[in-house]
């Protein structure tokens, strides 16, 4: 079962980020803060503009939020978060895609930060998705 996260799942939800986390390199020196993932996963359930969505019982999730598109009138949902397990991703991608398609955005936009690329790459594909960008970063 896919449903929108409650206040209770956040000790589970932060188990989860902290296993994503360690998996991922940090050049930048800068680790999981669980104090921050926790208020923005609050932040995520009370506001209108953002969701988090996990399976029931908590092993998989995904969140993420509007954002306007500066150069037309349309607008994207930009996922921020995903962990996979027991195979219900897909299932996660199409209740988030389902949400921002009632909140009005014309396309998802995953990122793939992954220390799995080229896994996340093929799942992604699997599910509808196509490579539109490439990001960089500079830390500042």
């Amino acid at each position: 079962m896919i449903r929108f996260a409650r206040p209770g799942d956040i000790p589970a939800l932060l188990e989860i980020q902290q296993k994503v986390s360690d998996a991922l390199p940090h050049p930048d020196g800068i680790g999981f803060n669980r104090d921050h993932a926790a208020q923005v996963m609050v932040n995520a359930m009370q506001a209108r503009n953002a969701c988090l969505i996990v399976s029931d019982p908590v092993a998989s999730a995904i969140g993420g939020s509007l954002i306007p598109v500066w150069f037309d009138q349309s607008q994207i949902v930009a996922r921020t978060f995903l962990y996979w397990g027991a195979g219900d991703g897909p299932l996660l991608l199409d209740a988030f895609a389902a949400w921002g398609r009632e909140m009005g955005a014309t396309r998802v936009r995953a990122d793939a930060l992954d220390y799995r690329t080229k896994a996340t790459a093929r799942a992604y594909r699997r599910n509808g998705f196509r490579p539109v960008e490439h990001v960089y970063e500079r830390v500042l």
